[in-house]
């Protein structure tokens, strides 16, 4: 075999190689640790955010908590992957800091709430993180959910209405229409080739090769859902279609309140973007829920 067919038929494992060292990397965890979090908030002069976590079954969940002693509370869900990181900016804005105790969550099978452990069902989720409502009695609590955040804290307003005062979804995957059927979910999924990829990816396959499902379970309920909703939508959103913020005007028919903001021209990360906007949306949802 003559050195340059050598080199063709070794391309695909050094390839395979690569990508299975690169996964391996710090940044595959989507988190960062607490101490670069301290740092972080010490930086910028602010207290850090409290490290905290409760169990539930055989679960340990994680979050970071800014508590500010005031009456209202913004619990913020990340997509997939991601961690309770994803809301670094938000833990450290000082128009949330001065409204809210902030609580970012790392949701089931992320960051430190069992990496690579995670979690199909949208319902197991939402009953995984109603022991924090629970400590939350008595106050206003709004949701913040940004992609697969967003079905979530949809399916907490459904599952505990006496709770949740109110939501904001962005660029959420709420459309079982529009959720796509990718052909590699299963084969990441399996025994045999699962080893190989990241515990965050891992995670993030169990839940998104499920999603479908969960959300066509979820369609009767759409119009329990009695409080205000604002989704925050990029028109040119590649991985969530804007006919997800359509899906959401068209089932929330008992909602007072259903604001869809459109973002021209801008794809699925606008909540690392676009915070003032949405910050903007969370302050209608405040607004309609005392009118209510």
């Amino acid at each position: 075999m003559s050195f340059k067919k050598r080199y063709l038929f070794a391309l695909p494992a050094l390839a395979m190689a690569a990508i299975y060292g690169i996964q391996r990397l710090p940044f595959f965890k989507f988190a960062t640790a607490p101490a670069e979090v301290t740092k972080l908030f010490e930086k910028e002069g602010l207290l850090p955010p409290e490290f905290k976590r409760y169990t539930t079954g055989n679960r340990s969940i994680h979050y970071l908590q800014v508590d500010r002693q005031k009456k209202r509370s913004l619990i913020m869900l990340h997509g997939s992957p991601g961690s309770s990181d994803n809301f670094l900016d938000y833990l450290m804005d000082a128009d949330l800091r001065d409204s809210f105790n902030l609580i970012a969550i790392d949701r089931p099978g992320f960051g430190e709430s069992g990496l690579g452990r995670g979690v199909a069902s949208l319902q197991e989720q939402s009953q995984c993180l109603k022991p924090l409502l629970d400590t939350l009695k008595g106050q206003e609590i709004y949701l913040l959910g940004h992609s697969y955040g967003g079905p979530l804290v949809a399916c907490m307003a459904m599952d505990f209405p006496e709770f949740i005062d109110g939501i904001v979804m962005v660029a959420p995957a709420i459309s079982p229409e529009h959720e796509p059927q990718e052909w590699y979910r299963p084969v990441i999924e399996s025994r045999l080739a699962g080893w190989y990829f990241a515990k965050s990816v891992r995670s993030s396959n169990t839940e998104i090769k499920a999603l479908k499902k969960y959300l066509d379970k979820l369609l009767p309920e759409w119009s329990d859902i009695k409080i205000p909703v604002a989704v925050v939508q990029g028109t040119k959103d590649k991985l969530v279609p804007k006919e997800n913020a359509e899906f959401a005007k068209k089932m929330l028919v008992n909602s007072p309140m259903v604001d869809i903001q459109y973002l021209d021209g801008e794809g699925h990360f606008i909540l690392w973007s676009h915070r003032d906007e949405i910050k903007s949306s969370l302050q209608k949802v405040i607004e309609a829920s005392h009118n209510n």
